[in-house]
């Protein structure tokens, strides 16, 4: 899947294909806002994100993996009319239509398929990646002042840190669809079995092993940072909610 950059809904290519189950797998890689801030804050603000959009409904996740560079991403959109999971809250539910309407403008052509619903959540993700960047800097700005003695320095310093507003040539994400069968089934949960050595199978799996921003946790009965919903798959591979 790949979005054109936009500094406020990005669009939605046709180069994601929902599957049968109602399942999206996506990729997306992180922009170069990875390298202004330590790596394990950048995980935390994507968890929390993450988290957020569980939380008001947006998507479900069923099985995540955050790196350094990338987000691998198993969700189930809620609904096929994204606004049958429109929020209650009044100020949310202000932000969701204007974000609502700007997807509808900019998914021309992808109104009655399940793109739309995509993109609005992708979009609210995203919004909430944007404000814990900016909590994380503000956090920072507001420590050094705090600890410094030198503010006029203090001040620059900052400055010459803090990121510059994301926009096209600075975006949150690339997204592309996910390929990777092994990722696919190890971060929803789903055993392996072949009847030969993979040497990339098994350095995957010697990578996510204890893995704390995976959902491989959580399917072995280990809570991870990120809220998932558990897929459960009968002896013939199906999968179902948990």
């Amino acid at each position: 899947m790949a979005l054109k950059s936009s500094t406020s809904v990005e669009k939605v290519s046709g180069n994601i294909k929902v599957r049968s189950d109602g399942i999206y797998d996506l990729v997306l890689v992180l922009g170069q806002w990875k390298n202004q801030i330590p790596n394990e804050q950048a995980n935390i603000i994507i968890a929390d994100a993450l988290n957020y959009c569980t939380y008001h409904k947006f998507f479900l996740v069923m099985g995540y993996l955050i790196t350094k560079r990338r987000l691998c991403l198993v969700i189930d959109i809620n609904d096929q009319n994204p606004k049958c999971f429109c929020p209650d809250n009044k100020t949310l539910k202000k932000e969701f239509d204007d974000a609502y309407n700007e997807c509808v403008d900019k998914c021309v052509g992808y109104h009655d398929s399940l793109l739309l619903p995509l993109c609005l959540a992708l979009h609210m993700f995203k919004k909430q990646v944007r404000k814990g960047i900016a909590e994380y800097w503000q956090t920072e700005m507001d420590y050094r002042q705090e600890h410094s003695s030198a503010r006029n320095l203090l001040v620059d310093n900052t400055r010459s840190k803090a990121p510059k507003k994301l926009g096209k040539r600075n975006q949150l994400f690339r997204e592309y669809p996910l390929y990777n069968p092994y990722i696919i089934a190890l971060i929803t949960g789903k055993p392996i079995h072949l009847k030969y050595y993979n040497p990339h199978l098994a350095k995957l799996e010697q990578y996510i092993h204890n893995y704390n921003f995976c959902s491989v946790g959580d399917y072995k009965g280990v809570l991870g940072p990120v809220v998932i919903q558990c897929l459960l798959r009968n002896r013939n591979g199906i999968l179902s909610k948990k």
